[in-house]
């Protein structure tokens, strides 16, 4: 199961130049404009997109979900602030992977009604698209909060 898990998230460290106590003083001065910071503890916080397809966020719209995010924590590595960042796996896929079982369950079950072979597939291929989209999505905000931390200064 773990290993399902590490193929589900994104996980990398980011190596700077900085104190901890320096990077987060820079954190809290530089607003990024692409997206938001939202502090969880005193080393630990969530980047949150300004932008995502398919979670309707945008700039403005506040929105039931918080759309493509993040988190990350900041570590000491020999005197220099190493920021580890991370997804976790989105309940939408979940969902999504639980309907691939029960669809096909359902319709094999229910004999009165003659299901067109492509509806079996429907919800894989629905778990796959939304996974490759949600992917190319954190991997973006990855980016974007790399270079974010490798410009404060």
């Amino acid at each position: 199961m773990n290993q399902i898990t590490e193929r589900l998230i994104l996980k990398e460290g980011i190596k700077t130049n900085l104190k901890v106590e320096n990077l987060k003083l820079l954190m809290n001065k530089e607003t990024p404009s692409k997206f938001n910071i939202e502090w969880l503890s005193e080393k630990e916080f969530k980047f949150l997109s300004k932008f995502s397809l398919g979670t309707l966020q945008m700039t403005g719209n506040p929105g039931a979900i918080e759309g493509i995010k993040g988190y990350a924590e900041i570590i000491n590595s020999n005197g220099k602030a190493k920021i580890i960042i991370k997804t976790k796996i989105r309940s939408e896929l979940y969902i999504i992977g639980v309907l691939s079982i029960v669809f096909p369950i359902i319709f094999i079950l229910n004999e009165k009604e003659d299901f067109p072979i492509w509806v079996y597939f429907l919800m894989p291929i629905a778990f796959f698209w939304f996974r490759f989209i949600y992917r190319l999505q954190e991997k973006s905000l990855f980016n974007k909060i790399r270079k974010y931390i490798n410009n404060l200064k």
